[in-house]
């Protein structure tokens, strides 16, 4: 085992095998897995947008975006939705390699490239059918199962704040817009009111439960903010209470809520902090934070299986590390973390840090869903 992680670990954990391996010419950026599991969909500085089978067989090499490619996300049928530094949305069919459309991407206060602008957060749906990407402050809706898409495309009104950090869809009709100023939510149905959640900086990441009851922004003053809808019983009015949960080392990069939203990972600095939303929510509530990174946590995966407690980070220090986050140390001093430490660790780790983590069925034994 990596003697650094002899810190953290007691009982020592399982160690993961590398399955397949591939290298690309430039930096991964981003990751996307098919929602058969089939197919594995990376991009990189490099124009070139890779698809692979998942014994990382190559299938196709898109033609991507001048400048590179920053997200990617797999809709229906097939299709790939690609986001990049050209200024371009692209839809392409991962069935024979072809590009259906590419779709410019216009918005305000947009981060000028050599060529083009940022585009970036492509996001679909839970069904498939429909895909977001973001420029500057502007957000753009596709219909992913219509090969009009300037027909269908919707663009909303400029947020209030600054450029969009993060999209995030809730379900099928409703997506989560982070910014400088607070989180948008924003109704995929025509003519349908949006909501508007303030907060005082800039906020990195979002996540919501699956009934709203709940919206988290990751932030950059080192905490999460939540809103909380509430109706008592037998009241006609929803009452939104705030309030923030902090003690991260750094700025919060990104917020995850399991399948059932009932835990809330977060990431801020070497530690990945878990916060319960079970019963009357995380308020007051003890975490369970994270330990066995060295370096700062880039990335991180709920198993997407109702129940599953497994959580899987990456790092800058190359680790790879499962945990079961319903396995935990007790603190000593009341208000002191709940320490887990990871049940499963890749042996050795990468030289470079682990820029992304695609959500799969994950066990202890085989779980390095990463490039």
């Amino acid at each position: 085992m990596d003697p650094d992680l002899d810190t953290f670990v007691r009982l020592k954990p399982q160690s993961m095998q590398l399955q397949q391996a591939v290298e690309l010419e430039d930096a991964c950026t981003c990751l996307a897995l098919s929602s058969d599991a089939q197919l594995l969909a990376a991009g990189s500085c490099e124009p070139a947008v890779m698809v692979y089978d998942l014994a990382l067989a190559l299938k196709y090499s898109l033609a991507g975006h001048a400048g590179g490619t920053n997200s990617l996300a797999f809709a229906k049928g097939g299709r790939l939705l690609s986001a990049g530094e050209d200024g371009d949305a692209a839809v392409w069919d991962c069935t024979n390699g072809s590009c259906i459309a590419r779709l410019e991407c216009e918005g305000e206060h947009v981060d000028r490239t050599p060529d083009g602008h940022t585009v970036n957060n492509a996001a679909c749906n839970r069904s498939g059918t429909l895909a977001a990407v973001a420029a500057g402050r502007t957000l753009h809706l596709f219909a992913m199962d219509d090969d009009d898409f300037e027909a269908s495309r919707r663009t909303f009104p400029a947020v209030s704040g600054g450029v969009i950090e993060a999209v995030k869809f809730l379900g099928d009709n409703k997506v989560l817009v982070a910014y400088y100023g607070g989180v948008s939510i924003f109704s995929t149905e025509e003519m349908a009111p949006g909501m508007m959640l303030e907060y005082g900086t800039n906020v990195l990441s979002v996540a919501a439960t699956p009934g709203l009851s709940y919206v988290v922004g990751g932030c950059m003053d080192s905490c999460v903010h939540i809103w909380q809808f509430s109706t008592e019983e037998g009241a006609d009015k929803t009452e939104l209470v705030e309030y923030s949960c902090g003690g991260y080392m750094t700025k919060v990069g990104q917020v995850d809520f399991n399948s059932e939203g009932t835990a809330l990972a977060s990431i801020g600095g070497t530690q990945n902090t878990v916060w319960d939303f079970t019963g009357e929510g995380p308020a007051g509530s003890i975490p369970v934070v994270t330990l066995g990174h060295t370096k700062n946590c880039t990335c991180q995966a709920w198993q997407p299986v109702a129940g599953s407690k497994l959580l899987v980070t990456g790092g800058k220090d190359g680790r790879v590390l499962v945990y079961d986050t319903s396995l935990y140390a007790e603190p000593d001093e009341e208000g002191i973390p709940k320490f887990a430490a990871p049940i499963s660790v890749a042996p050795d780790p990468e030289p470079d840090e682990i820029t992304a983590l695609v959500r799969h069925a994950l066990s202890p034994g085989h779980c390095r869903d990463t490039l």
